[in-house]
């Protein structure tokens, strides 16, 4: 748990560019690691589940008034049978950009310290990382997930900008795992008067039209286009194609 007072935090907003550039940190440091140990690279180079953004920085990410001392930074493996992973490990590298100022204890680099880490999760091969990550802070059977779970975690691939933790309260709009829950139904969209048949998959929906028509909306749009209406109220098409585009860049 970190002690630094407000006067060391910074409390610039993190944007989707910055959530893109930890995730470039972070696939570094995995390059890193495995070229200098290949039999870690052997056992788990090829079972990635996910990289998040977590504690205090993903808790400032949402609410905007946390404060960042640091980013924690994991990497999250599905669990190897013959190979525990190696959850000591944590390696610090520069944000490399003094936009959010530097931390206390690293007053050497540019910006603030960016920890990188990583756990493996007992998931099967084709696992949803929201899922799998919310199932793994529910049960709280680490102390590293009962930590994570007392503030945030925030997806920097797939799905960059994701808040999968904390979760959204019943008052709040449906996340994407909602909807799925609604695949096969019936919906009206704007671009017809009769209803059309919703498909919702893993990576995105399908609109079946009753002309024969089909639309396919990425599941990273759909997701941009819930947040915005969850944080604003209203929705554009300007709020959904600018963010959409930018993903896509940096993808």
């Amino acid at each position: 748990m970190s002690i630094v007072g407000a006067e060391g935090r910074s409390y610039e907003p993190i944007t989707l560019e910055d959530l893109a550039h930890l995730a470039q940190l972070a696939a570094q440091d995995r390059v890193s690691f495995f070229q200098a140990h290949p039999e870690w690279a052997d056992a788990y180079a090829q079972r990635v589940l996910g990289v998040a953004l977590c504690q205090g920085a993903a808790l400032h990410y949402v609410d905007g008034v946390t404060g960042i001392n640091d980013f924690d930074v994991y990497t999250f493996y599905r669990a190897h049978p013959q190979k525990q992973w190696y959850a000591r490990r944590i390696k610090s590298y520069d944000f490399g950009n003094s936009k959010f100022g530097q931390s206390v204890d690293r007053p050497d680099f540019v910006g603030r310290r960016v920890d990188c880490l990583g756990r493996a999760l007992e998931v099967e091969e084709e696992a949803d990382v929201i899922l799998a990550l919310r199932h793994y802070m529910q049960e709280g059977k680490t102390e590293t997930a009962r930590l994570l779970a007392a503030k945030a975690v925030v997806l920097l691939a797939p799905h960059c900008g994701t808040v999968v933790w904390p979760l959204a309260g019943e008052e709040q709009t449906m996340n994407y795992l909602d909807l799925m829950h609604m695949n096969g139904e019936k919906c009206y969209t704007l671009t017809a008067e009769h209803a059309a048949d919703m498909f919702v998959q893993d990576d995105g929906v399908r609109i079946e039209y009753e002309s024969g028509n089909i639309l396919f909306i990425p599941r990273t749009m759909v997701e941009t286009a819930m947040r915005h209406l969850e944080s604003k109220g209203v929705l554009t098409v300007n709020d959904v194609v600018v963010e959409y585009n930018f993903r896509c860049l940096t993808a």
